[in-house]
């Protein structure tokens, strides 16, 4: 019951704030901002093609809430539990089905194929590839690295998620990146999972399968270098006129980059301040429904030592399906068929 309500929460009130504000006709932060709404916009709007910010990162901020507010098992607690390394096999197999995913969620945010869409659906699946191999790439380079170092232990999760964290990272600048930047996305995305899986370490943030480390931090982390990377060719090709491009070309500026950096703020807190309220609610109603079943197990017990012939029916189904029958027993407790 507590999942189907923080899964309510985050897709009922948490996620399309969101959604509303950088991907709506009438939102301050949406690069597809209606000039007809008597209120204006932040510049030209947040460049998150494929919702690196909007999609992944809220997650990811809600998954970190999540992982705070649980805190780290106990020892007896982990006892017996698999570890998520255990089957490379698996984590591999999974890692490509998402990788494959991916080529649906990016694209179909043409919502369309006419008037030149598909030739940005089909630039969008080859940035995606790059983006990926280069997360691959980055990941092996840095497992090489790391394995010079004695404290190190080998890991084929490190770079299963670098090209994950790639993937999540590229959505935001996949329609107005040129191919060498969506590599370099990619590659850089493996130290930046890497970098920020060591920082929640430090922090005693347990992340056991690296999910804050992919989406949020990778998503960040792309959503910013879509305000760098965008050249003026691509973003008038995916985007309506007047769009701000990316920092790093001529003829653009600064604007769109600071754009997205607002965008990605407002994402972070947004999402970890309403989902902290989520969290602490739920947490306040199980610890209020573990009183009342206590008090109701209490009031249970004083029922029976104050009537002994009287039984709760846990304690007669228990009596009934475990203890042996003898004509005291069923004397003392009559079925209820009877």
């Amino acid at each position: 019951m507590m999942h189907a309500a923080y899964t309510l929460a985050l897709i009922g009130v948490i996620y399309p704030v969101v959604v509303h504000w950088m991907w709506s006709d009438s939102g301050w932060l949406s690069a597809f901002f209606d000039p007809r709404n008597s209120w204006g916009r932040f510049y030209s709007g947040v460049v998150d093609f494929a919702g690196s910010g909007v999609v992944y990162m809220t997650a990811g901020a809600a998954a970190m809430v999540g992982c705070f507010i649980l805190g780290p098992l106990k020892p007896e607690e982990n006892a017996g539990r698999i570890s998520p390394t255990n089957s490379l096999a698996l984590a591999s197999t999974g890692t490509f089905l998402l990788w494959v995913c991916f080529y649906g969620l990016a694209s179909g945010r043409t919502l369309g194929l006419s008037n030149g869409f598909a030739r940005v659906a089909e630039k969008v699946v080859v940035m995606v590839t790059l983006a990926a191999g280069g997360g691959g790439i980055g990941g092996i380079a840095l497992q090489q690295l790391l394995s010079f170092s004695p404290k190190y232990e080998p890991s084929g999760t490190l770079v299963l998620n670098s090209v994950l964290g790639a993937l999540v990272a590229v959505q935001a600048g996949s329609s107005v990146i040129e191919p060498y930047a969506a590599f370099a996305i990619g590659g850089f995305a493996a130290p930046t999972y890497l970098a920020s899986s060591a920082l929640l370490d430090f922090v005693h943030l347990i992340d056991p399968l690296g999910n804050v480390s992919v989406f949020f931090f990778c998503g960040a982390y792309g959503l910013v270098v879509a305000g760098l990377l965008g050249t003026t060719m691509n973003t008038t090709a995916s985007y309506p006129e007047g769009q701000n491009c990316g920092w790093f070309y001529s003829g653009c500026n600064w604007k769109q980059f600071v754009t997205n950096i607002v965008g990605a703020v407002m994402v972070a807190g947004w999402t970890l301040l309403t989902s902290l309220g989520v969290f602490l609610a739920i947490r306040w109603l199980q610890s209020y429904s573990e009183r009342s079943d206590t008090s109701v197990s209490s009031h249970s017990q004083d029922n029976v030592q104050a009537h002994p012939q009287v039984a709760p029916s846990w304690k007669f189904w228990k009596r009934k399906h475990n203890a042996p029958v003898t004509e005291d027993s069923t004397a003392a407790v009559p079925s209820p068929l009877d």
